[in-house]
Protein backbone atom coordinates (compact mmCIF):
# COMPACT_ATOMS: atom_id res chain seq x y z
CA UNK A 1 0.00 0.00 0.00
CA UNK A 2 1.57 3.50 -0.59
CA UNK A 3 1.38 5.77 1.94
CA UNK A 4 2.80 9.24 2.66
CA UNK A 5 5.63 9.57 5.11
CA UNK A 6 4.68 11.69 8.29
CA UNK A 7 7.43 10.52 10.78
CA UNK A 8 9.76 12.81 8.48
CA UNK A 9 7.95 15.56 8.22
CA UNK A 10 7.33 15.86 12.22
CA UNK A 11 11.53 15.54 12.68
CA UNK A 12 11.92 18.15 10.01
CA UNK A 13 10.01 20.76 11.68
CA UNK A 14 11.29 19.89 14.89
CA UNK A 15 15.03 20.21 13.47
CA UNK A 16 13.51 23.58 11.34
CA UNK A 17 12.30 24.89 14.97
CA UNK A 18 15.62 24.33 16.12
CA UNK A 19 17.67 25.69 13.52
CA UNK A 20 16.20 28.90 14.02
CA UNK A 21 16.99 29.25 17.44
CA UNK A 22 20.35 28.04 16.74
CA UNK A 23 21.11 30.02 13.57
CA UNK A 24 19.54 33.64 15.60
CA UNK A 25 21.98 32.69 18.92
CA UNK A 26 25.14 32.49 17.00
CA UNK A 27 24.30 35.43 14.68
CA UNK A 28 24.12 37.54 17.72
CA UNK A 29 26.73 35.87 19.42
CA UNK A 30 28.88 36.35 16.13
CA UNK A 31 28.02 40.32 15.96
CA UNK A 32 28.72 41.11 19.31
CA UNK A 33 31.15 39.28 21.09
CA UNK A 34 32.97 37.74 18.49
CA UNK A 35 37.38 38.48 18.24
CA UNK A 36 38.03 38.38 14.43
CA UNK A 37 41.77 38.12 15.23
CA UNK A 38 41.89 35.67 17.65
CA UNK A 39 38.96 33.64 16.42
CA UNK A 40 37.25 33.06 19.98
CA UNK A 41 34.76 35.02 21.63
CA UNK A 42 34.24 37.12 24.53
CA UNK A 43 31.01 36.02 26.15
CA UNK A 44 30.49 32.55 25.95
CA UNK A 45 27.05 32.39 26.97
CA UNK A 46 25.12 33.13 23.84
CA UNK A 47 27.68 30.87 21.60
CA UNK A 48 27.17 28.04 24.75
CA UNK A 49 23.76 28.08 24.20
CA UNK A 50 23.38 28.38 20.26
CA UNK A 51 26.28 25.33 20.29
CA UNK A 52 23.90 23.35 22.57
CA UNK A 53 20.47 24.00 20.59
CA UNK A 54 22.77 22.54 17.52
CA UNK A 55 23.98 19.15 19.19
CA UNK A 56 20.18 18.44 20.16
CA UNK A 57 19.37 18.76 16.66
CA UNK A 58 22.28 16.61 15.77
CA UNK A 59 21.24 13.85 18.40
CA UNK A 60 17.37 14.06 17.49
CA UNK A 61 18.35 13.49 14.39
CA UNK A 62 20.10 10.11 15.12
CA UNK A 63 17.25 9.30 17.26
CA UNK A 64 15.19 9.09 13.27
CA UNK A 65 17.04 5.46 13.17
CA UNK A 66 15.22 4.37 16.17
CA UNK A 67 11.68 5.69 15.30
CA UNK A 68 11.22 6.33 11.70
CA UNK A 69 10.61 3.43 8.73
CA UNK A 70 14.03 1.71 8.50
CA UNK A 71 12.87 -1.16 6.81
CA UNK A 72 10.65 0.37 3.80
CA UNK A 73 11.13 1.35 0.47
CA UNK A 74 10.13 4.58 -1.57
CA UNK A 75 10.15 5.94 -4.91
CA UNK A 76 12.81 8.07 -5.12
CA UNK A 77 12.08 11.21 -7.85
CA UNK A 78 14.31 13.65 -10.05
CA UNK A 79 11.76 15.43 -11.94
CA UNK A 80 10.33 18.52 -9.83
CA UNK A 81 11.95 21.80 -8.35
CA UNK A 82 12.49 20.27 -5.42
CA UNK A 83 15.70 18.81 -7.29
CA UNK A 84 16.80 20.89 -10.07
CA UNK A 85 16.47 24.28 -8.11
CA UNK A 86 18.84 23.31 -5.34
CA UNK A 87 20.91 21.29 -7.54
CA UNK A 88 21.65 24.06 -9.86
CA UNK A 89 22.58 26.73 -7.01
CA UNK A 90 24.63 24.59 -5.76
CA UNK A 91 26.49 23.85 -9.17
CA UNK A 92 26.47 27.54 -9.46
CA UNK A 93 28.09 28.44 -5.95
CA UNK A 94 30.56 25.66 -6.68
CA UNK A 95 31.53 26.77 -9.95
CA UNK A 96 32.40 30.40 -8.21
CA UNK A 97 34.59 28.60 -5.28
CA UNK A 98 36.52 27.26 -7.75
CA UNK A 99 37.53 30.26 -9.97
CA UNK A 100 38.08 31.91 -6.13
CA UNK A 101 40.79 28.46 -5.76
CA UNK A 102 42.00 29.10 -9.24
CA UNK A 103 42.75 33.07 -7.97
CA UNK A 104 44.37 32.67 -4.76
CA UNK A 105 46.78 29.69 -6.09
CA UNK A 106 47.67 31.26 -8.82
CA UNK A 107 48.05 34.52 -7.08
CA UNK A 108 51.57 35.39 -5.79
CA UNK A 109 50.55 37.99 -3.13
CA UNK A 110 48.05 35.25 -1.78
CA UNK A 111 50.09 33.58 1.24
CA UNK A 112 48.90 30.05 1.36
CA UNK A 113 50.17 26.87 3.31
CA UNK A 114 52.05 24.80 1.10
CA UNK A 115 49.92 21.89 1.92
CA UNK A 116 46.80 24.40 1.69
CA UNK A 117 48.27 24.89 -1.49
CA UNK A 118 47.92 21.11 -2.36
CA UNK A 119 44.36 20.50 -1.27
CA UNK A 120 43.22 23.51 -3.14
CA UNK A 121 44.41 22.17 -6.63
CA UNK A 122 43.27 18.91 -5.90
CA UNK A 123 39.38 20.68 -4.71
CA UNK A 124 39.90 23.02 -8.12
CA UNK A 125 40.05 19.49 -10.09
CA UNK A 126 37.26 18.08 -8.49
CA UNK A 127 34.81 21.22 -7.74
CA UNK A 128 34.70 21.02 -12.27
CA UNK A 129 33.37 17.63 -11.51
CA UNK A 130 31.45 18.27 -8.79
CA UNK A 131 29.73 21.30 -10.53
CA UNK A 132 28.97 19.21 -13.45
CA UNK A 133 27.31 16.23 -11.22
CA UNK A 134 24.39 19.07 -9.72
CA UNK A 135 23.62 19.93 -13.24
CA UNK A 136 23.28 16.19 -14.26
CA UNK A 137 21.26 15.89 -11.29
CA UNK A 138 18.88 18.46 -13.12
CA UNK A 139 19.21 16.50 -16.58
CA UNK A 140 19.29 13.27 -15.80
CA UNK A 141 15.75 12.34 -14.18
CA UNK A 142 15.63 8.43 -14.02
CA UNK A 143 15.38 6.92 -11.02
CA UNK A 144 18.05 4.94 -11.57
CA UNK A 145 21.47 6.56 -13.29
CA UNK A 146 24.84 4.83 -12.75
CA UNK A 147 26.10 8.23 -14.35
CA UNK A 148 24.64 10.55 -12.16
CA UNK A 149 26.12 8.77 -9.00
CA UNK A 150 29.68 8.39 -10.98
CA UNK A 151 29.55 12.03 -10.98
CA UNK A 152 27.88 12.37 -7.45
CA UNK A 153 31.12 10.44 -6.18
CA UNK A 154 33.05 13.35 -7.32
CA UNK A 155 30.90 15.59 -5.75
CA UNK A 156 31.65 13.84 -2.29
CA UNK A 157 35.19 13.91 -3.03
CA UNK A 158 35.18 17.08 -3.58
CA UNK A 159 33.26 18.66 -0.13
CA UNK A 160 36.09 16.29 1.73
CA UNK A 161 39.13 17.81 -0.18
CA UNK A 162 37.59 21.29 0.28
CA UNK A 163 37.37 20.60 4.00
CA UNK A 164 40.67 19.70 4.84
CA UNK A 165 41.67 22.61 2.91
CA UNK A 166 39.61 24.95 5.64
CA UNK A 167 41.59 22.84 7.70
CA UNK A 168 44.96 23.60 6.98
CA UNK A 169 44.54 27.12 5.18
CA UNK A 170 43.07 28.47 8.37
CA UNK A 171 46.26 30.41 9.95
CA UNK A 172 43.89 30.66 13.54
CA UNK A 173 44.34 28.08 16.02
CA UNK A 174 42.99 24.42 15.22
CA UNK A 175 39.95 24.27 18.16
CA UNK A 176 38.79 27.56 17.03
CA UNK A 177 34.93 27.39 16.78
CA UNK A 178 33.98 28.78 13.80
CA UNK A 179 36.24 26.66 11.98
CA UNK A 180 35.14 23.55 13.34
CA UNK A 181 31.72 24.52 12.46
CA UNK A 182 32.48 24.94 8.91
CA UNK A 183 34.45 21.52 8.62
CA UNK A 184 31.43 19.43 10.01
CA UNK A 185 29.25 20.91 7.85
CA UNK A 186 30.67 19.67 4.54
CA UNK A 187 31.82 16.17 5.92
CA UNK A 188 28.06 16.12 6.78
CA UNK A 189 27.55 17.41 3.41
CA UNK A 190 29.70 14.86 2.10
CA UNK A 191 28.17 12.23 3.46
CA UNK A 192 24.72 13.09 2.61
CA UNK A 193 25.68 13.25 -0.77
CA UNK A 194 26.58 9.46 -0.39
CA UNK A 195 23.67 8.22 0.18
CA UNK A 196 22.22 10.57 -3.09
CA UNK A 197 24.70 8.27 -4.64
CA UNK A 198 23.20 5.22 -3.28
CA UNK A 199 19.97 6.10 -4.33
CA UNK A 200 20.97 6.66 -7.90
CA UNK A 201 22.60 3.22 -7.85
CA UNK A 202 19.26 1.70 -6.53
CA UNK A 203 21.26 0.57 -2.89
CA UNK A 204 18.79 3.15 -0.95
CA UNK A 205 19.08 3.24 2.65
CA UNK A 206 16.27 5.34 3.87
CA UNK A 207 16.79 5.48 7.60
CA UNK A 208 20.31 6.52 7.35
CA UNK A 209 19.27 8.98 4.26
CA UNK A 210 16.94 11.23 6.83
CA UNK A 211 19.08 11.25 9.01
CA UNK A 212 22.40 12.39 7.58
CA UNK A 213 20.13 14.67 5.70
CA UNK A 214 19.07 16.31 8.63
CA UNK A 215 22.55 16.93 9.79
CA UNK A 216 23.68 18.16 6.97
CA UNK A 217 20.84 20.93 6.44
CA UNK A 218 21.56 21.49 10.88
CA UNK A 219 24.80 21.82 10.70
CA UNK A 220 25.02 23.80 7.40
CA UNK A 221 22.49 26.43 8.40
CA UNK A 222 24.22 26.65 11.40
CA UNK A 223 27.60 27.45 9.17
CA UNK A 224 26.96 29.58 6.57
CA UNK A 225 23.63 31.78 7.44
CA UNK A 226 25.33 33.35 11.07
CA UNK A 227 28.61 34.00 8.50
CA UNK A 228 26.31 36.03 5.79
CA UNK A 229 24.34 38.12 8.31
CA UNK A 230 27.58 39.14 9.98
CA UNK A 231 29.26 40.11 6.67
CA UNK A 232 26.66 41.81 5.82
CA UNK A 233 26.35 43.96 9.58
CA UNK A 234 29.73 44.47 9.73
CA UNK A 235 31.42 43.70 6.32
CA UNK A 236 33.97 41.07 7.63
CA UNK A 237 34.16 37.52 6.74
CA UNK A 238 33.95 34.39 9.41
CA UNK A 239 35.06 31.84 7.36
CA UNK A 240 37.21 31.40 4.87
CA UNK A 241 35.51 33.36 2.02
CA UNK A 242 31.70 34.47 1.62
CA UNK A 243 31.84 32.41 -1.86
CA UNK A 244 32.33 29.18 0.69
CA UNK A 245 29.41 30.77 2.85
CA UNK A 246 27.09 30.89 -0.28
CA UNK A 247 27.76 27.29 -1.32
CA UNK A 248 27.19 25.63 2.36
CA UNK A 249 23.75 27.56 1.97
CA UNK A 250 23.19 26.22 -0.99
CA UNK A 251 24.25 22.65 0.54
CA UNK A 252 21.60 23.42 3.40
CA UNK A 253 18.90 24.64 0.48
CA UNK A 254 19.66 21.28 -1.47
CA UNK A 255 19.46 18.77 1.86
CA UNK A 256 16.47 20.49 2.84
CA UNK A 257 14.73 20.29 0.28
CA UNK A 258 15.37 17.04 -0.60
CA UNK A 259 14.56 15.86 2.74
CA UNK A 260 11.20 17.71 2.42
CA UNK A 261 10.79 15.93 -0.85
CA UNK A 262 11.37 13.02 0.46
CA UNK A 263 9.12 12.88 3.30
CA UNK A 264 6.45 13.09 0.60
CA UNK A 265 7.63 9.89 -1.60
CA UNK A 266 5.00 6.88 -1.90
CA UNK A 267 6.12 3.53 -0.71
CA UNK A 268 7.44 1.29 -3.14
CA UNK A 269 5.21 -1.74 -3.16
CA UNK A 270 3.05 -2.76 -5.52
CA UNK A 271 -1.10 -1.92 -5.15
CA UNK A 272 -3.56 -4.72 -4.16
CA UNK A 273 -4.95 -5.46 -7.02
CA UNK A 274 -1.43 -6.01 -8.88
CA UNK A 275 -0.27 -8.45 -5.90
CA UNK A 276 -4.03 -10.41 -5.99
CA UNK A 277 -2.68 -11.00 -9.65
CA UNK A 278 0.45 -11.82 -9.34
CA UNK A 279 -0.46 -14.62 -6.27
CA UNK A 280 -3.40 -16.04 -8.80
CA UNK A 281 -0.35 -16.63 -10.95
CA UNK A 282 2.04 -18.12 -9.03
CA UNK A 283 -0.65 -20.60 -7.91
CA UNK A 284 -1.56 -21.60 -11.08
CA UNK A 285 1.59 -22.29 -11.96
CA UNK A 286 2.85 -24.47 -9.09
CA UNK A 287 -0.66 -26.44 -9.83
CA UNK A 288 0.66 -26.95 -13.15
CA UNK A 289 3.95 -28.42 -12.36
CA UNK A 290 2.60 -30.52 -9.63
CA UNK A 291 0.29 -32.00 -12.09
CA UNK A 292 3.28 -32.48 -15.16
CA UNK A 293 5.20 -33.83 -12.41
CA UNK A 294 2.49 -36.10 -11.58
CA UNK A 295 2.43 -37.36 -15.24
CA UNK A 296 5.91 -38.03 -15.32
CA UNK A 297 6.05 -40.22 -12.41
CA UNK A 298 2.96 -41.91 -13.95
CA UNK A 299 4.89 -42.60 -17.52
CA UNK A 300 7.77 -44.18 -15.80
CA UNK A 301 6.26 -46.68 -13.49
CA UNK A 302 3.77 -48.73 -16.23
CA UNK A 303 5.73 -50.32 -19.09
CA UNK A 304 3.58 -51.75 -22.20
CA UNK A 305 3.12 -55.13 -22.94
CA UNK A 306 4.59 -55.16 -26.62
CA UNK A 307 7.67 -53.10 -25.05
CA UNK A 308 7.98 -55.68 -22.44
CA UNK A 309 7.92 -58.68 -25.32
CA UNK A 310 10.16 -56.62 -27.41
CA UNK A 311 12.78 -56.23 -24.38
CA UNK A 312 12.56 -60.17 -24.10
CA UNK A 313 13.34 -60.68 -27.52
CA UNK A 314 16.27 -58.20 -26.88
CA UNK A 315 18.56 -60.51 -24.26
CA UNK A 316 20.66 -63.50 -26.16
CA UNK A 317 22.96 -65.87 -25.10
CA UNK A 318 25.94 -66.80 -26.66
CA UNK A 319 27.87 -70.16 -26.61
CA UNK A 320 31.50 -70.31 -26.55
CA UNK A 321 33.15 -72.66 -29.47
CA UNK A 322 35.72 -74.90 -28.27
CA UNK A 323 33.18 -75.63 -25.07
CA UNK A 324 30.82 -77.35 -27.29
CA UNK A 325 33.66 -79.27 -29.56
CA UNK A 326 34.95 -80.80 -25.91
CA UNK A 327 31.17 -82.03 -25.03
CA UNK A 328 31.15 -85.46 -26.99
CA UNK A 329 34.73 -86.53 -25.99
CA UNK A 330 33.42 -86.54 -22.62
CA UNK A 331 30.61 -88.25 -23.80
CA UNK A 332 33.04 -91.38 -25.74
CA UNK A 333 34.94 -91.56 -22.42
Amino acid sequence: MKKIRLTPLIYLLFTAALILIGVSLRSVALIGSYNFTTGYFSDKLLIGISDGVTVLAVLGAVSYLFTGERKKKFVATYEDPTTYIPSALVAVATVFLAIELCGAVGSRDAVIPSTARFTAVIAIALAALSAVAFFVSCLRTDRRDATRAAFQITAVLFLGIYAAFIYFENPLPINVPSRIVDIMAYLSAAVFLLYEARLSLGRDLWGLYTVFGLICAVLCAYSSIPSIITYFALDKEVSHSVKENVLTLALFLFSALRLIRSALLFEDTDAKTVAAIKLQEAARDNAAEGQDDGEAEDDGSQESPDAAETNAENYTFEIDGDSADEAPEGEEE
